[in-house]
């Protein structure tokens, strides 16, 4: 009888065992358990005191709630990963610049489940977040590092405040001097460098001339008139 007990005891270990690791699976190396929770890392952020530190995220913002709520109740943990550990997300990138010095854009905190899309972004060290920026069944690569998440835009984590939707695009640019191209952002009003609209044909020159870009003559036409 007492060895019946005994084996019962370790039955019951193997099979909680079992089951603790069957709900913590997971493919992402960006989520590290602490205790019974789940944190998100973030590693190489220029809001970390300093490059190498990591910083640690056991909420997630929800914009429609207006609330933060625990990583381990939000995410999906055997889907959540890096958006573009997607292979067929890193194929719309299309500009082996930013594949190339942005670690496979790791640099762009963007991430991914099978409910939600989630981005980090960064401002200050004060100022930083991870928030969920839409539905996982509706967002576009655009290229570079734009992304459309339902009806809004982002480069670089940052929302572009104004940019239209449906006519939003991206387009490469030769940098003069280089083999490489920078990815910039168009739409019907705007032409975009990063997240900034250029407003002006001063601006646009500036911007072109100090990023060491050719200066296409028809694009500047039709933003800016032909001077």
């Amino acid at each position: 009888m007492k060895n019946k007990k005994i084996i019962i005891y370790l039955l019951s270990i193997f099979l909680v065992t079992a089951c603790d690791n069957a709900v913590t699976k997971t493919r992402s190396t960006f989520l590290v358990k602490n205790g019974n929770e789940w944190n998100i890392q973030i590693p190489n952020s220029l809001c970390a005191k300093k490059p190498t530190d990591t910083l640690y995220y056991s909420t997630i913002y929800n914009p429609k709630t207006k609330k933060y709520q625990p990583v381990s109740k939000t995410i999906d943990i055997e889907t959540f990963d890096l958006l573009f550990n997607d292979i067929e997300d890193r194929k719309k990138i299309n500009n082996n610049y930013y594949l190339r010095y942005n670690e496979g854009m790791q640099s762009e905190y963007y991430f991914k489940d099978k409910h939600y899309i989630y981005i980090y972004t960064c401002y200050s060290q004060v100022n930083s977040e991870l928030f969920i920026a839409g539905s996982s069944s509706d967002y576009a690569v655009l290229g570079g590092v734009y992304l459309r998440v339902e009806n809004a835009i982002y480069s670089g984590g940052r929302k572009i405040e104004g940019a239209d939707v449906n006519t939003f695009r991206t387009r490469k640019e030769t940098i003069r001097k280089s083999e490489w191209q920078e990815t910039i952002g168009l739409d019907k009003n705007y032409i975009y460098i990063n997240d900034k609209p250029l407003k002006s044909r001063e601006e646009f020159d500036k911007i072109f001339d100090d990023k060491l870009f050719f200066t296409d003559p028809a694009l500047r036409e039709q933003y800016f008139g032909d001077g």
